[in-house]
């Protein structure tokens, strides 16, 4: 298991310098930060969300927009700080080192964010007209640690006061939730993916229809207005938590009669799209199936907590271990 890893802040002459070990190597790491469709996935602090497009090479131009995401930071460990939480904060820079895999240094122009983060931390700089607060310059280093990477970041802005103003309207706990999220997005895909199996005391037969026939499935699933096992039919019905209720969109993509079922399985408004498998085999005098559902990570650009995978496997388990279990068991 991969073990806590704590960043660590330190102040220099006009710079912050943030320091944490992420478990993966580091040419992955590199690739996460310079890769539009990685950045897209985990660089924005919690209650927002990040799309980005870059151009890595020396010279080459990236823009990185975090999106305010209003509600889906419920049961974050921390929402960011006000008044811009509700907010787009569009960032672009320039790549003026690009060392793969070993140094990466860009700059930051935030002068498109909104007036109200300007003057957030206008408010904290004793004179805020004698230098450009909306300027800096960030150095990476990524050290080799055998399997993992040290990360060194050095966010360095025109003066001290300026540093100080980023500081205190909560640029470090910003970066502590980011690194977080980049660990997470590249943990091994067996975080990405819920499997779960159980074995029935019934033939083959009757489980399948129970996880194709309509009306059975409306019995122990959630309610579909309609369900075919054919190759392109299309599907959906809503679900979630108490507090909210999403629509499930869904295409089923492989049918092997009494052998395996699989659809696609989205969300109507968010970005992503998952797989989830279903194959039978016979177990003594039952059935056994074993339910896949993969590509979670594909959620992870929406950083809403709903979509983390432990979610989907407390989900299934209880689908598929108590409500299918007793439609065919009683």
């Amino acid at each position: 298991m991969a073990e806590k890893n704590e960043m660590t802040v330190a102040t220099a002459p006009r710079e912050v310098i943030i320091s944490r070990v992420i478990n993966a190597p580091r040419g992955l790491v590199f690739d996460a930060f310079t890769k539009a469709e990685h950045l897209a996935r985990w660089f924005a602090p919690d209650g927002f969300r990040c799309t980005a497009e870059t151009d890595p090479r020396v010279g080459g131009i990236y823009r990185i927009t975090m999106h305010g995401t209003p509600g889906d930071s419920k049961g974050s460990r921390d929402a960011p700080p006000e008044p811009y939480a509700n907010e787009d904060l569009p960032m672009f820079g320039e790549y003026l080192e690009f060392a793969r895999p070993e140094r990466l240094v860009y700059t930051s122009n935030m002068e498109a964010h909104p007036e109200s983060w300007k003057e957030l931390i206008r408010s904290n700089i004793e004179n805020p007209h004698e230098a450009n607060f909306l300027l800096a310059t960030t150095a990476i280093t990524f050290d080799d640690l055998g399997g993992k990477t040290k990360l060194t970041i050095h966010a360095k802005f025109e003066t001290d006061a300026i540093r100080d103003a980023y500081s205190k309207t909560g640029m470090e706990e910003g970066w502590r939730q980011i690194l977080e999220r980049l660990d997470t997005f590249l943990k091994p895909e067996s975080n990405k993916t819920v499997v779960v199996e159980r074995i029935y005391k019934a033939p083959i037969e009757q489980v399948w229809d129970a996880i194709t026939n309509n009306d059975a499935m409306n019995q122990w699933f959630f309610k579909l207005p309609e369900f075919r096992p054919e190759v392109g039919f299309e599907f959906e019905f809503g679900g979630g938590p108490p507090e909210r209720t999403y629509l499930h969109k869904c295409k089923v993509v492989e049918v092997i009669p009494q052998k395996k079922l699989a659809y696609s399985w989205c969300y109507d408004g968010y970005e992503g799209n998952s797989i989830v498998t279903i194959e039978l085999s016979p177990e003594g005098n039952g059935t056994k199936l074993r339910l896949t559902h993969s590509e979670l990570d594909t959620f992870g650009v929406n950083n809403n907590h709903d979509f983390d995978a432990h979610n989907f496997a407390d989900g299934w388990n209880s689908i598929i271990g108590t409500s299918l279990k007793k439609y065919l068991e009683g």
